[in-house]
């Protein structure tokens, strides 16, 4: 009997080396298939090769972040612009635009109303809009333009910087929740410039019901305003002047961070008030006894500068 001998490792070696089984071992195994190896080389070769893939898909994902994020912003001047030429345009022409969304049935009909003037509406989580600022467009009133200002509030919740109601035919604010700038309702409006903090007259709105809203984050003016209730409006994160108003009480104001001014008001109750600076009033009958962390000035000769 004749036994011949093979030398399987050096032929097994000498076929790792060939182009054929180089490419088989890579391209053999399809998708999501789990590949074995006898070698922890095979395994270490494999594992790194994927790393590598995934390192360079998300170098691809970053650039295209980027690539978005520059394309969104390109997107927005654009529409800033497009937006200011349309504030100007002849009354008809906007009317004609707006058709078919002034009637507002639906959220759609209020956010292409609101994105034709540039408040740049977004839907959020609420299911309502958010807008960057609200006032009247530039040429023309709302109520010019046929537009029911009422039930544009119906559809949105947030407005992340100033509301000025003047000339505004707004009577409810709706479904409004949070004013993030200065809400101006009242017939007296303090700017910010170059030169300081310029107060100027205005007529007031003819706001009577503020709705939902509980939170105004910078100063509140409802001088001269109609509103006789502040509903659920619990904080006031800067200065609240209700002077000469016809507010009766502070309803749920928990929070005023800064002055507070009712002369010339019929409040006679803080109820629930926990906190501001300094109280300006000229009532005598004001219930104070329920708050104590204050700085009260009862004489209407003696105003904050501010106001």
């Amino acid at each position: 009997m004749k036994i011949t001998n093979f030398n399987i490792n050096y032929k097994y070696n000498n076929y790792l080396k060939t182009t054929n089984f180089k490419k088989s071992r890579e391209t053999s195994f399809k998708k999501d298939t789990v590949a074995f190896f006898g070698n922890y080389n095979d395994y270490d070769y494999e594992i790194q090769k994927l790393k590598n893939k995934n390192a360079r898909l998300e170098a691809q994902i970053y650039s295209l972040k980027a690539q978005i994020e520059q394309n969104n912003a390109a997107i927005r001047k654009l529409e800033i612009s497009k937006s200011e030429e349309n504030k100007f345009l002849p009354k008809e022409s906007i009317k004609t635009s707006l058709s078919y969304s002034k009637n507002l049935e639906t959220i759609n009909d209020a956010k292409k109303v609101l994105d034709y003037f540039g408040y740049n509406p977004r839907i959020n989580e609420d299911g309502l809009l958010t807008i960057d600022s609200y006032k009247q467009p530039a040429k023309y009133t709302f109520e010019e333009l046929g537009i029911d200002e009422n039930k544009l509030f119906k559809f949105i919740s947030e407005i992340k910087g100033d509301v000025d109601l003047e000339n505004s035919n707004l009577e409810n604010l709706g479904n409004l929740e949070i004013i993030e700038g200065n809400a101006y309702f009242g017939n007296v409006k303090q700017i910010e410039t170059p030169y300081g903090i310029q107060t100027y007259s205005c007529k007031a709105s003819k706001i009577k019901n503020l709705g939902k809203l509980q939170t105004i984050k910078g100063n509140a003016y409802f001088d001269g305003c109609e509103i006789k209730s502040l509903n659920n409006l619990s904080s006031i994160g800067g200065k609240a002047s209700f002077k000469d108003s016809k507010i009766e009480d502070l309803g749920e104001l928990v929070l005023v961070g800064g002055t507070l001014n009712i002369l010339d008001t019929s409040i006679k109750n803080l109820h629930k008030l926990m906190f501001c600076s300094t109280i300006y009033h000229n009532n005598d009958s004001l219930d104070t006894k329920s708050f104590n962390a204050i700085n009260f000035d009862a004489s209407d000769d003696e105003e904050d500068e501010d106001f």
